[in-house]
């Protein structure tokens, strides 16, 4: 028994350790108790330095904290929580990070503590507002381009309606010396 259970932990240490996006434990009062190395490469911190910590110390400012708690309050059991708010690194970097989290339940159910799962989507985020950026571009040449063709419509029209009074004018003056 002693060794199933030293080989399922094993398992999960070494899923846990090998997962590459950021992961970070944290209990109901949201005091940090573990990470992974992925967590440590984002963050620049080690497990040493954090655990037993409050969260905040990952966030921007208590604002992204709170709101990020508010939102845990908001989604308990919902398995598909998806969440975006702004970290800062061991340097003080900010980043944008998708989190995850996923609630820990003792025997009865009860939310013991967090399990968030974080992504930094700053590259992400750069290539949406550089497409966004180009659709603009893109918007706006259509619309230089669709002006630049009624007008030169307009302008067809004009020369066609003059070269039919000009025709006219010739057809009246032949008529009139005939």
């Amino acid at each position: 028994m002693e060794d199933a259970l030293r080989e399922s932990e094993e398992q999960y240490r070494s899923l846990f350790n090998s997962i590459r996006d950021a992961i970070l434990v944290a209990d109901t009062e949201r005091e940090i108790i573990d990470c992974n190395p992925a967590f440590t490469d984002l963050f620049g911190y080690t497990l040493e330095e954090i655990e037993g910590k409050k969260t905040h110390v990952v966030y921007r400012d208590m604002e992204e904290f709170e709101r990020l708690g508010q939102a845990l309050q908001d989604h308990v059991g919902d398995p598909s929580f998806l969440f975006t708010v702004h970290y800062r690194k061991k340097s003080g970097e900010i980043f944008p990070g998708e989190t995850n989290v996923f609630y820990l339940r003792d025997d009865k159910g009860n939310v013991v503590g967090f399990i968030g799962l974080i992504r930094d989507v700053t590259e992400r985020q750069r290539m949406e507002e550089a497409l966004e950026a180009y659709s603009d571009h893109l918007e706006e040449m259509v619309q230089t381009r669709t002006r630049e063709l009624r007008e030169a419509q307009e302008k067809l029209l004009r020369r066609q309606k003059l070269a039919a009074l000009g025709q006219l004018a010739g057809s009246i003056n032949h008529e009139l010396r005939g």
